[in-house]
């Protein structure tokens, strides 16, 4: 449930709590859009409380909503649950909804079968998120908005935010690193 309230646009259950950032997944869902057109979301939860263990996967796709000349936004997931060493279906409406939702996941994402989907959760143990940032952003000469190559330990984004001069202050005062490179670099 929780990843479903976190990937839906609008989803607002206003608590009392006098901190609230990172409550309403407003940030998840700008910051993996401004990196990329598609996101997919896999997620486990261990069981508690008596409940089984889940896992899900979402998709926030722009190509899709653009493609296919969606007025509403449309986030396809699809849920599982453990029984004894198997994972099956988890429906949330109907059969036809959950395949509805996976047959967009498979056409739209880097994944072409359930098998190859649920692969990706061989990474995760009881518990945790994998997220799956693709068709990343170009710029007007139709290189890639996040540079891959500049440092072999961070991804940072290419171009104007780039300041030379923080980057070498930078490799002088180690310490100083994140305050000289938060502009450009997704590592600090």
């Amino acid at each position: 449930d929780k990843m479903r309230q976190c990937m839906s646009l609008g989803y607002s259950a206003k608590s009392q709590v006098a901190n609230t950032i990172g409550q309403y997944g407003n940030g998840f869902k700008t910051s993996t859009m401004r990196l990329g057109a598609d996101v997919l979301v896999f997620s486990r939860s261990r069981g508690k409380e008596g409940k089984r263990p889940t896992q899900s996967i979402g998709m926030l796709s722009y190509t899709f909503l653009r493609s296919t000349g969606k007025e509403d936004i449309v986030v396809p997931m699809i849920d599982y649950e453990k029984n004894g060493l198997n994972w099956t279906r988890k429906l949330r409406s109907t059969f036809a909804d959950w395949n509805t939702s996976l047959q967009t996941i498979i056409t739209w994402s880097p994944y072409g079968t359930e098998a190859e989907l649920l692969e990706q959760f061989s990474s995760i143990k009881e518990q945790g998120t994998r997220v799956i940032i693709y068709n990343l952003w170009e710029d007007d000469q139709g290189d890639l908005e996040l540079d891959f190559d500049a440092d072999v330990n961070d991804i940072q984004l290419r171009g104007g935010n780039r300041d030379e001069k923080n980057i070498e202050m930078a490799k002088r005062f180690p310490n100083s690193k994140h305050f000289l490179t938060y502009r450009h670099s997704l590592r600090v």
